[in-house]
């Protein structure tokens, strides 16, 4: 409701000569954007991608699988359970998955992990479904106590396994800076590239290198009839030079969400810029 009013009162609800539209180049976009595939294919952006969660957080993403399938035959879990698979279901499809589509799925996955395991410990801890003239005192124990067994298991592999490997990786990222090289550019950009030249990049560092700098930023890809890149900034268009004695710089450097081997990068002179930043005339 708040953005389609902000748009009319800065004019900016509908296409139109020197300013962006909400409607073109924000609902169409979204509605027309291609997709990232499906996951059921081993060659799909949302194959790699949801590997890549894999690589992030491999307990949660596992746990909350398994505990999706245990979500249905508890009543009370059902809807988070439908939540959860429709999610999937969407990743199935084949429409467009954007990298932080995990995080609408995780805490539905977290419920239904600890709602499996409050419902085995409640139905271990009262054994009064089982006709008592049937079984005896110490089998109705033994029953009792098994029910517990998955729970206790769990628990145990939390603390042995899961969480030092979560502190270990919170501890590893609080640590590291993932925009140092991106900060580096921008830097490197104001520094040295002189005013008019123009800097073609992805949206990550556009709006850095245009508050911070003189280079001139074109819109991100104005080209018309090339398709950027999805996924990649390491794989940026490049631009006609504003004019003969002007030059294009390429910003190619990793994305923040890169491994650390991709971030790494080094500074370089001022002629011919750092390895992430190339120039053409």
């Amino acid at each position: 409701m708040f953005y389609p009013l902000l748009a009319v009162l800065k004019g900016e609800l509908l296409p139109g000569p020197g300013h962006n539209s909400l409607w073109a180049e924000q609902i169409v976009f979204q509605l027309t954007r291609p997709g990232t595939g499906s996951l059921l294919d081993p060659r799909s952006g949302t194959y790699l991608q949801f590997h890549s969660w894999l690589v992030l957080d491999t307990w949660m993403i596992v746990g909350g699988g398994m505990a999706l399938l245990a979500g249905f035959a508890i009543r009370r879990f059902r809807p988070f359970a439908l939540a959860l698979l429709l999610q999937v279901a969407v990743m199935a499809k084949g429409g467009y998955v954007p990298y932080a589509f995990v995080t609408s799925m995780l805490p539905f996955g977290a419920l239904l992990i600890a709602g499996t395991g409050d419902t085995w410990w409640t139905a271990a801890r009262d054994p009064s479904g089982h006709p008592r003239k049937r079984i005896g005192r110490l089998a109705r124990l033994a029953v009792a106590q098994a029910g517990k067994v998955p729970v206790i298991a769990a628990a145990v592999l939390f603390a042995v396994a899961i969480a030092p490997h979560w502190f270990h990786w919170l501890q590893q990222q609080s640590a590291s800076d993932g925009f140092g090289t991106e900060t580096a550019a921008v830097s490197w950009v104001s520094q040295h590239v002189p005013a008019g030249d123009i800097v073609v990049c992805d949206a990550y560092p556009w709006l850095d290198i245009k508050l911070h700098s003189r280079a001139a930023t074109p819109r991100r890809w104005p080209i018309p009839g090339i398709r950027p890149p999805r996924r990649s900034a390491r794989n940026c268009s490049r631009s006609a030079p504003a004019s003969r004695s002007s030059a294009t710089w390429t910003y190619a450097a990793p994305r923040p969400t890169d491994g650390p081997d991709l971030r790494t990068a080094e500074n370089g002179g001022p002629d011919n810029g750092p390895p992430f930043l190339t120039a053409s005339s």
